[in-house]
């Protein structure tokens, strides 16, 4: 492989031995997210897995969004966390 750069290859290359996570699949509200873990309870959005297409759009469901979740059950059917205090209606 060969890579043509301006900058130092200590940037470039900086991290990439190293496995991102860990990460947490869930579902909250029907849509499966990829979470990485902040605090007991609390993570913040990675990635969407399975969700409808209308919630690609949502700002609650945009990545680095933080939700909260139970840890035992790795299902937050009902927990939400983001600066709407409802971001869907029941």
């Amino acid at each position: 492989m060969t890579l043509y750069t301006a900058m130092p290859l200590e940037l470039v290359l900086d991290g990439f031995g190293q496995e991102p996570g860990p990460f947490i699949d869930l579902t909250i509200r029907g849509v499966t997210m990829r979470v990485l873990p902040i605090a007991p309870g609390i993570g913040k959005i990675e990635r969407l897995l399975d969700a409808p297409l209308d919630c690609y759009l949502k700002p609650e469901f945009s990545p680095g969004q933080t939700v909260s979740y139970t840890e035992d059950t790795g299902n937050a059917a009902n927990a939400w966390s983001t600066s709407d205090p409802a971001p869907f209606p029941a």
